[in-house]
């Protein structure tokens, strides 16, 4: 996000309306809706049966509650609270928290960072460069041992639910990955295509391709052909 320490972004559901209205965006929502829903329908579903949700609340012993008096706030100092709330700035203390725009700001800066991402596969991969980080990758979705190096890539994954265990390590390689691949293209002329999407990206011959969901793809079939044919084609001048 473009909001840095001590910022809030002031036009948030103007943003987010515009992000619904890019097509790419649009695609990639609808998506990812529908893996959720055919990975754990329960949990996608708006409304579970009122027994099925009173059944899945935990058992908590009754606790005293504090007698301190509750302090009220005016809508000045609730507003701030809850801001700061939202951006997980509680502990910084009193300050006065500075708006900034996210429709105005530079383009990406919010985004998930290719270099980011192209760190987390060094580090998971064991190596030193970009390129090799992603070849040992896709090494890993022919291979079949992806999942292990996505739950590298991101811990929490390995702590999951059998259930949620691979749909969730797919999700992860899928965007490092993703990231990874349109930074190097990027890199040999290739354009953004989304200013929300990182991995949406345009060849110099006006081809948009999504490689977020081309991962996804080389994943399921168990083949990187189409990744690695990318990555091989001549540099494209800029």
């Amino acid at each position: 996000m473009a909001a840095g320490r001590g910022h809030f972004p002031e036009d948030l559901y103007e943003a987010v309306a515009d992000a619904l209205a890019d097509p790419q965006v649009e695609r990639r929502a609808r998506r990812l809706v529908a893996e959720e829903e055919a990975v754990d329908p329960y949990a996608a579903a708006d409304h579970p049966p009122l027994r099925d949700r009173l059944a899945a609340l935990p058992m908590i012993p009754p606790a005293e509650y504090d007698r301190a008096p509750v302090r009220i706030r005016d809508a000045a100092g609730l507003e701030d609270w809850c801001l700061r709330d939202l951006l997980d700035q509680l502990a910084a203390g009193p300050g006065a928290l500075e708006p900034c725009s996210l429709r105005r700001a530079e383009p990406y800066a919010y985004l998930p960072s290719v270099w980011e991402a192209s760190s987390a596969l060094r580090v998971a991969t064991g190596t030193r460069s970009t390129d090799t980080a992603v070849a040992s990758a896709l090494d890993a979705v022919e291979d079949g041992t992806w999942t292990g190096l996505a739950a590298s890539v991101e811990p929490a994954v390995r702590r999951l639910p059998p259930l949620l265990r691979r749909a969730a390590a797919r999700d992860v390689l899928a965007g490092r990955l993703g990231l990874a691949v349109a930074g190097r293209l990027l890199d040999r002329g290739w354009r953004r295509s989304s200013r929300w999407l990182t991995s949406v990206v345009r060849s110099p011959t006006g081809e948009v391709l999504d490689l977020q969901e081309l991962v996804a793809a080389a994943v399921d079939t168990g083949t990187a052909d189409p990744l690695r044919n990318l990555l091989a084609a001549p540099t494209s001048a800029r």
